[in-house]
């Protein structure tokens, strides 16, 4: 949909993958998790099975990815290489996937991966379920930070982590 690199945005699907694993093993999972995991009670969302296990990489980009040659990231996606070190949500997978597109977009958001909150709220959270709409301030905060203006007329600017753009060391 956006300008950005599938592999770009594979890889930052796999930065947010490491740093929300690395939080998993700090923090422990939530009760929810644990409860999910063992089929007591479905996963936030799930209509289907009790326990039902995404896959580990969207396959959506890395049919993209095969699409533009990429064949190191269409294979790494599709299961094929490395995958993601911890499973991303659907719902989460497929915000992140817009978020990092529309940052690494090189005409949308620059060589800084910038946005002002205005061009945020228009790319973006139209797209965005309502119900969906705390995940996504969530996940727009994780990965990126806001910088305020000096003055109340002026937009505040989101720009992308370091670690989500393309060359950033694996963590």
């Amino acid at each position: 949909r956006f300008g950005a690199s599938s592999s770009d945005i594979l890889a930052g699907l796999r930065t947010l993958s490491s740093i929300r694993a690395a939080a998993t093993q700090k923090a422990g999972p939530s009760q929810a998790a644990q409860a999910a995991r063992l089929g007591v009670i479905r996963p936030a969302g799930d209509r289907g099975p009790a326990v039902k296990r995404e896959a580990d990489a969207p396959l959506a980009i890395a049919d993209q990815a095969a699409a533009e040659g990429d064949d190191a990231a269409a294979a790494s996606s599709a299961g094929g290489g490395a995958s993601l070190p911890h499973e991303l949500h659907k719902s989460d997978r497929a915000i992140a996937e817009s978020i990092l597109g529309v940052f690494l977009d090189p005409k949308l958001g620059g060589k800084t991966c910038s946005l002002t909150t205005g061009k945020v709220l228009d790319l973006l959270a139209g797209d965005i379920a309502p119900h969906h709409t705390e995940l996504f301030k969530s996940l727009l905060k994780q990965m990126c930070e806001l910088t305020k203006p000096s003055h109340p007329s002026q937009p505040g600017i989101w720009t992308l982590r370091p670690e989500f753009r393309p060359g950033a060391a694996p963590k």
